[in-house]
């Protein structure tokens, strides 16, 4: 036996097995429905990441050439130091 068609096989229970919890899910939510709006349905629920300090640097130094653009007028005046 392949392994291309080993992959295809795995790939398609995985697939499966999405479709089932997606149906179920759905069903679920009609039913609890009950003639009211229906709520889109989620299968995973995502945490927003807490930044790193890095990131937070990165940021403020993005921030901090957007705002020298920004006020840009020929000179230094208002210019922030970029690090």
């Amino acid at each position: 036996m392949s392994y291309e068609m080993v992959i295809v096989v795995f790939l398609m229970l995985v697939f499966c097995f999405f479709m089932q919890i997606l149906t179920i899910k759905v069903m679920l939510c009609l039913y609890k429905a009950n003639g009211e709006d229906i709520k889109p349905v989620k299968l995973f629920e995502r945490k927003p990441k807490k930044p790193t300090k890095a990131q937070k640097k990165e940021q403020e130094r993005y921030e901090n050439i957007l705002h020298n653009i920004e006020v840009y007028n020929g000179t230094g005046y208002g210019q922030i130091e970029v690090e």
